[in-house]
């Protein structure tokens, strides 16, 4: 097949005969919708033609989601409960992802209707953030997905493939879906909503939903709202969320779109999944095993309580560092070393881990002792960091006194464990500055490249690991952070009657 664009993909399947068309019910609902002048009574009896979608519109008019104060008990006071607008998408959505005769082996119904569902509870909790109208977030939610239903439907041999490619390859389905069909299932649902008569403001919000920025007016927030409940979504289904770069990316959603720390992410999360389960009582969807993974990482319960004796890193599988990288005269290698490496390590799609390590209150030491007593403090260290490195770790300069260390062939738990005996080797350091015995301390930003996209670049990687340090420095110092929650955050949730808890 070619590489047709949305629209002329469903003129190729309205010519086939594939296109996907409401049923009966829902169908006569949205003609009766387009009327200027609709009454009430006409579209209550064309919804009464199907108890089944009157069953569900009567019980979503009286469920505790839109908090009504009386009970709704006939199908012409849920249509004006609800209203036509909010009746005509419940109608579609609803009829759709019941009535649907999907031949496309990998492509689930029931899972498509369920995650649309979570996506539209995810959509309407993430509104007030977005600045976007709750309710109108709820249907766009619903209908995000429509063009994959769509594609399912009406070219199923094609979309398998798409399906395939993605679940292989673990790249995203709407670059699958553009490589092999020229489009993406947004913009062809947009396309297909249009046909429907849909709201623009919708139809705009759905087709932008992957890229919010490009929907332009009232539609940019809606489509902001959808594009964070979309990316936060996998934290609610199972086998899915468990996967780092699932849980690294939610968090990023969670935390640089809707502005949320670990203790509101939990609060948000636990309120949306109640009215998932609430949602799938009242339309009689069965979950399976609905639950919340956490966007921070389980690795760290337990590499937060270890000692540096405890922290045995494995030689790694790779060469030796090559001989002609630069080094400074103390023997750490420059920031164009560190560059070059990283750059190597992407380029050849290593695991490697990347920590960024600044001695704290480095001003108040040079303060105190003078400019020459800091610098002794961080050549100590340095000294003492080169002497657990394996052959294949670098240790080099980042920026203004900050170390970097490259460690590859490190999964999540030896990272982890690799960060937090890092931090405990500088803490029991004995330095001596003119005479008087100094404690020093360290503050330590990890990431994996493992939990990043395959196209990230070395500039994105340290920017997440800088984001990782000034966290465990604002956690207060002397700890380790990764995904977002440092070490000693996890010490204090483990133990919290503890108030000799350490850091990790």
């Amino acid at each position: 097949m070619s590489a047709p664009n949305a629209k002329s993909l469903l003129l190729s399947l309205k010519r086939s005969q594939r296109l996907p068309s409401p049923p009966g019910t829902a169908l006569r609902v949205l003609d009766l919708c387009r009327r200027a002048n609709v009454d009430v009574r006409e579209i209550a009896e064309a919804v009464q033609a199907d108890p089944t979608l009157s069953g569900r519109l009567l019980r979503y008019a009286n469920s505790a989601m839109l908090g009504g104060e009386r009970e709704v008990t006939s199908v012409r006071d849920a249509v004006l409960s609800l209203g036509v607008r909010a009746v005509k998408i419940t109608a579609l959505g609803f009829s759709l992802a019941t009535h649907m005769d999907i031949r496309c082996p990998g492509f689930s119904l029931s899972r498509f209707w369920t995650e649309s569902l979570l996506t539209a509870i995810l959509a309407r909790q993430a509104a007030a953030k977005c600045r976007a109208e709750r309710e109108e977030a709820f249907t766009a939610g619903l209908l995000a997905r429509i063009g994959q239903l769509a594609m399912a439907y009406g070219i199923p041999e094609q979309y398998v493939r798409v399906l395939e490619q993605a679940a292989s390859t673990g790249q995203a389905l709407h670059d699958v879906e553009r490589e092999r069909l020229g489009t993406d299932h947004a913009e062809f649902g947009a396309e297909l909503l249009v046909r429907w008569s849909i709201p623009d403001k919708l139809v705009q919000a759905i087709k932008n939903h992957l890229q919010p920025v490009e929907a332009h007016g009232r539609a940019r927030e809606l489509a902001h709202a959808v594009h964070v409940a979309t990316r936060l979504a996998p934290m609610f289904v199972p086998g899915v969320g468990e996967h780092e770069s699932v849980r690294c990316d939610a968090r990023a959603a969670a935390e640089d779109l809707l502005g949320l720390n670990a203790e509101a992410w939990d609060q948000f999360a636990q309120s949306t999944l109640d009215e998932y389960k609430q949602a799938a009582e009242t339309f009689e969807i069965e979950l399976d095993d609905a639950t919340i993974y956490d966007v921070y990482a389980e690795a760290q319960e337990e590499a937060a309580q270890l000692s540096a004796t405890d922290a045995r890193i494995p030689d790694a599988t790779g060469a030796n560092a090559d001989a002609t990288e630069q080094t400074t005269p103390d023997g750490v290698g420059s920031r164009a070393t560190l560059d070059a490496r990283l750059a190597k390590l992407v380029d050849g799609e290593s695991t490697f881990a990347l920590l960024l390590i600044e001695i704290d209150h480095g001003e108040l030491i040079e303060n105190t002792y003078g400019p020459g007593d800091r610098a002794t403090v961080l050549t100590a260290v340095i000294d003492d960091l080169r002497s657990g490195l394996r052959d294949t770790d670098l240790l080099a300069e980042f920026d203004g006194g900050i170390l970097a260390v490259v460690a590859p062939d490190l999964d999540q738990r030896l990272a982890c464990t690799f960060a937090a005996r890092t931090r405990k080797r500088i803490e029991n350091l004995q330095i001596t500055l003119r005479k008087d015995a100094v404690r020093v301390t360290a503050s330590v930003g990890l990431t994996l490249s493992s939990v990043h996209p395959t196209d990230s670049t070395p500039a994105q990687l340290l920017d997440d690991a800088v984001r990782q340090l000034e966290h465990a420095q604002e956690s207060g110092r002397n700890t380790w952070s990764y995904c977002g929650r440092s070490a000693a955050e996890v010490a204090r949730s483990a133990a919290p009657q503890s108030a000799g808890a350490g850091a990790g």
